[in-house]
């Protein structure tokens, strides 16, 4: 028992702990509710916040590391967060205002090393802007001095200009004649008929030879080419009114022949083998000596004279395709029917038909001897062993089974690659040495045991090939497995695998169905056992013997049909034969654009050195096609108003059409503003049942997209009103802009341009 005395200074110690603990109690809780209203401003994404209740929180309780942790890492977003804010105020050409937001950033979080780089990067802007005031465009107030560099460099490279095109006074020649003029009186002739300038090598040799010129009805390049072929002189233009002239070979080709460089970036490879093959073919055909590959980007760069180029760029055109494509549709019709029947009456020993007595030798206590001395032999009797007595079975069993399986799976495959499908699983088999554990105690079976995994179930490899519009030929390989039964083989349960494989070449039309049958498998097993000797008797031996018939039959069906969901896209123009050139010198001609001011009348007189002749008279075989009627296209809807972040729909409509084939269009929209999601087909060229193919070349940097819809070969054309294609656009930032087409190239079946005025579309974004 405590004393009186002992319990007051008890009490009075206990009262001096607990008023010692009150202000430490009450400050811990104060740092507890700055740390919960600092997470919340966290969650909210209000780091300035959060950091400030961090660091009230720290100072309460420095040894907390929740604390700790919280303010570094609120640290680290808040600097981060005044990073990305002070880059949007200097792109928009606020540099005092980014230069103070990056020096809070650094001042928030010192070891943030973009802060001080940016801070650098600020302050050279800010002196930049102050040494040229007035000479810098407004545009370039928020770009840095890479990113000036950098657009001064883009600049002058869309500065660099192709080769010099032709572009004289008049490009048309009505009648030219002369007889027994020398080469330069022929050159210089014609320049002065077309108003362009000529120059003259000044190693020019001219043949001591005149030579008589007719030239009715052509145009100046045409006229120039028949000059160079019939005086061997080769020329180029310097400009778009100025031409050069110089012997014709190989020397002066070398010195004057001008090449250009071009990168062209394949939309349609998906292997670098490919590549590869596209590249050996073109350099082959074209003898383009520099010719590489770009694997990374799919492009191929090509230097050469500048048919060279030209030609590379046909063919790259012509065998950049989409491969066609094929969805295989797959049936798997399995049927499987057994019966077994299982007759019995039998003597059984130990669960087993048969007699097998055991004699056992028992002790005294009544229980089962598992060794017997040598001493002991001469005192056995009768009552010291025991005999296990046989039993008997009747038995009558009938069993029929009957399953059914059907697989629909469905396999999409590109033209020549190969697809695969598994359903099913994965079951271990065991391989390599193994010992089952006789003789040595405590061996596993599995010391040296490796296991593989196989697929049991419907394993299939379909290679297509497309064949024009309708037929597909397949490479089938299907193998269809399943665990028949499982076996021991030393300790280890191993599975057999039961297997029916088809290797199978087969060429159908679309939509056509191959059946794969035949594959039927029957099995008929019985199995008797019994009393030897007894189970032979006739008719008795029935009670002394068991009978187990089974039957088994198995039906596989596969159905393969295949449908084609995109067609190779081959235009007229790619199945065009074009002149290029002789063996040495490739040489390609232009056929004259219908907007070419080639048309237009000759400026000054024409030269008759001799009568006019007659133009060639008309062939009345051969009929005269009338100018296809011009239609009309319109935007659906005229006019759209939506907000930034919805898609936007629009149909171009088709008006007035007659017997109209292809329509190739260009449209130009705004990429800052709007981002093209998808281009579909309408309904106008396909409204009879014909196929329509159709294809896009989405330009996003130049803000223009390529749309190419054409029938199929033999459809012919389609008269009427209707849709002819959908351009879904997704909004990105509000404003104005517009959606129009910038060309067309609209086509009849007989290949007759179709006229057609451009359109255009407002779109406003709120």
């Amino acid at each position: 028992m405590l004393k009186f005395r002992e319990l007051c200074s008890l009490l009075a110690a206990s009262t001096l702990l607990w008023t010692s603990m009150i202000p430490a109690y009450a400050k811990t809780k104060k740092g507890e509710k700055l740390y919960k209203a600092a997470q919340k401003a966290e969650q909210a994404l209000d780091h300035d916040k959060a950091l400030e209740n961090y660091e009230l929180a720290l100072k309460e309780d420095p040894a907390d590391t929740s604390y700790q942790m919280g303010l570094r890492r609120t640290r680290f977003a808040a600097a981060t967060a005044r990073v990305d804010r002070a880059q949007k105020l200097r792109e928009a050409g606020k540099l005092e205002e980014a230069l103070i937001e990056f020096e809070k950033a650094y001042l928030t979080d010192p070891a943030l090393p973009i802060a001080i780089q940016e801070i650098k990067r600020t302050k050279a802007m800010v002196d930049y802007q102050r040494q040229n005031a007035g000479k810098a465009k407004a545009e370039d107030a928020g770009l840095t001095p890479a990113q000036l560099a950098r657009k001064e460099n883009e600049e002058r490279i869309a500065r660099i200009q192709g080769v010099p095109e032709l572009r004289p006074l008049s490009r048309q020649v009505t009648s030219l004649k002369m007889n027994n003029q020398n080469v330069k009186v022929l050159y210089e002739t014609l320049a002065k008929l077309t108003g362009v300038n000529v120059i003259w090598d000044p190693e020019y040799q001219q043949p001591s030879r005149n030579y008589n010129v007719d030239l009715t009805n052509t145009n100046l390049e045409e006229a120039l080419e028949h000059l160079s072929v019939m005086t061997k002189t080769f020329w180029k233009a310097l400009s778009p009114n100025t031409i050069f002239l110089t012997n014709d070979n190989i020397t002066k080709r070398r010195d004057y022949e001008d090449n250009v460089v071009k990168v062209f970036f394949l939309q349609n490879i998906t292997s670098v083998q490919e590549l590869n093959e596209i590249s050996t073919s073109v350099r082959s055909v074209t003898e383009i000596r520099r010719l590489y590959t770009f694997n990374a980007q799919n492009a191929i760069i090509a230097r050469g004279t500048v048919d060279q180029v030209a030609l590379v760029e046909k063919l790259l055109t012509d065998l950049d395709k989409p491969k066609a494509e094929v969805v295989v549709d797959v049936v798997v019709m399995e049927t499987s029917t057994g019966r077994t029947r299982d007759l019995a009456a039998s003597v059984l020993t130990g669960g087993s038909p048969g007699i097998n007595l055991t004699v056992n030798p028992i002790g005294s206590d009544g229980k089962e001897l598992t060794g017997l001395r040598l001493t002991e032999l001469k005192t056995l009797r009768p009552a010291d062993y025991t005999v296990n007595l046989p039993s008997a079975l009747l038995q009558a069993v009938m069993t029929d089974r009957n399953s059914k399986v059907r697989q629909t799976p469905q396999i999409r495959a590109a033209h020549g690659q190969k697809a695969s499908l598994r359903i099913g699983e994965k079951v271990p088999t065991a391989s390599g040495s193994f010992q089952p554990g006789i003789g040595t105690v405590g061996v596993s079976p599995l010391v040296n045991t490796q296991f593989q995994y196989l697929d049991v179930g419907v394993v299939m490899d379909i290679t297509p090939q497309v064949h024009g519009d309708n037929d597909v030929t397949m490479h089938v390989e299907i193998e269809i497995s399943n665990v028949v039964e499982r076996i021991d083989i030393g300790g280890i349960q191993q599975p057999v695998i039961g297997q029916r494989k088809i290797v199978h070449d087969v060429r159908v039309r679309e939509g056509e169905m191959n059946l794969i049958g035949g594959l039927v498998r029957t099995s008929d097993t019985r199995n008797v056992s019994g009393i030897p000797l007894l189970m032979d008797i006739p008719y008795l031996g029935r009670l002394f013997s068991t009978e187990t018939i089974e039957r088994s039959q198995n039906e596989l069906v596969i159905a393969l049909v295949p449908h084609l969901v995109r067609t190779q896209e081959i235009t007229p123009v790619n199945l065009r034969g074009i002149y290029a050139g002789n063996d040495q010198v490739p040489k390609l001609i232009y056929k004259r654009a219908d907007n070419d001011d080639a048309a237009s009348a000759p400026i000054g007189p024409t030269i008759p050195v001799m009568p006019e002749t007659a133009p060639p008279p008309v062939d009345p075989s051969k009929p005269v096609l009338p100018p296809a009627a011009p239609v009309a296209l319109t935007f659906q809807p005229e006019g759209v108003v939506t907000r930034a972040g919805s898609p936007v729909v629009v149909t171009v409509h088709v008006a007035q059409a007659v017997d109209l084939f292809q329509a190739p269009m260009r449209f130009k929209y705004d990429p800052k503003k709007l981002k093209l999601q998808a281009v579909t087909a309408g309904a106008f060229l396909s409204s009879d049942g014909q196929r329509v193919t159709s294809s896009h070349d989405d330009q996003p940097a130049k803000g223009e997209v390529a749309v190419q819809l054409s029938r199929v070969a033999g459809a012919g054309g389609l008269t009427g009103n209707g849709a002819l294609l959908s351009l879904t656009f997704l909004t990105v930032e509000p404003g104005m802009t517009s959606i129009s087409v910038m060309d067309t190239a609209l086509q009849t079946a007989k290949l007759q341009p179709v006229p057609a005025r451009p359109v255009i579309i407002p779109v406003e974004i709120r």
